[in-house]
């Protein structure tokens, strides 16, 4: 029995201060702070609306106004970040009651601190700029979960949040790309001549997430394309 208890307590919770500063944290925030699946949302309207909107139709006072809403409605890494640790607030303050193996003495304990490690890593690995995925749902019991490397539930403890990390960063990307043609417009249309460059615009800067050298500028007479990644603008 000595040895069941001394595995039943292995590991601990290493991140026990840190998961719980970021609880009371999030308990801080505005009720309006999205969490992951309502970041989804409004990840889908912002797609919609670069899709639909004509940029090329709009007047220099439209084009400024847009110009300044993208600006100041870009969203930045740690909106990610916040939305996702958003998700500890469904982190219930009685635990459930599980089944099974999980039933034994002392197994739901364990999973709740090997979840709190596997939870607060992600955060410190997406903090410092690494790959980032949600935890995943449920996991066969496995020799790392044995060793106390990861824990196999989480549904008990999280809801499900939807995996919309790559869809954020592309939507950060696309924003830039719409700020950046709003740039070239408003040259053309304040001076009545393209932008000799994309590097001599004059009192434009572009969001960081633009990769100004990577973009396709061609510009002549009438003639305008522009393109960046997926996506290519011809007025």
């Amino acid at each position: 029995m000595g040895s069941y208890a001394y595995w039943v307590s292995h590991p601990p919770s290493q991140y026990e201060a840190v998961f719980q500063e970021a609880l009371q944290r999030q308990r801080k925030l505005p009720a309006t702070t999205p969490n992951l699946s309502q970041l989804d949302a409004e990840i889908a309207a912002r797609s919609r609306t670069f899709q639909e909107r004509n940029i090329g139709k709009l007047k220099p006072a439209e084009l400024h106004n847009l110009q300044s809403e993208l600006k100041s409605s870009q969203w930045k890494d740690e909106n990610y970040v916040l939305a996702y640790e958003r998700s500890i607030l469904d982190f219930p303050e009685e635990l459930p009651a599980l089944n099974g193996v999980y039933a034994l003495p002392g197994m739901t304990a364990r999973e709740v601190r090997l979840f709190k490690n596997d939870f607060t890593a992600q955060l410190e690995r997406v903090r410092a700029g690494e790959d980032f995925r949600p935890l995943a749902g449920d996991a066969a019991l496995d020799w790392d979960w044995v060793c106390g490397r990861h824990g196999v539930l989480r549904s008990p403890f999280l809801k499900p949040v939807p995996d919309c990390h790559e869809q954020f960063q592309q939507v950060r990307r696309r924003q830039a790309f719409v700020h950046l043609l709003t740039g070239i417009l408003l040259e053309r249309a304040q001076t009545g001549q393209w932008p000799i460059s994309l590097e001599e615009m004059p009192g434009f800067e572009p969001l960081p997430e633009l990769d100004r050298k990577a973009v396709h500028y061609y510009a002549l007479g009438e003639t305008l394309e522009v393109s960046w990644l997926d996506w290519t603008f011809k007025p």
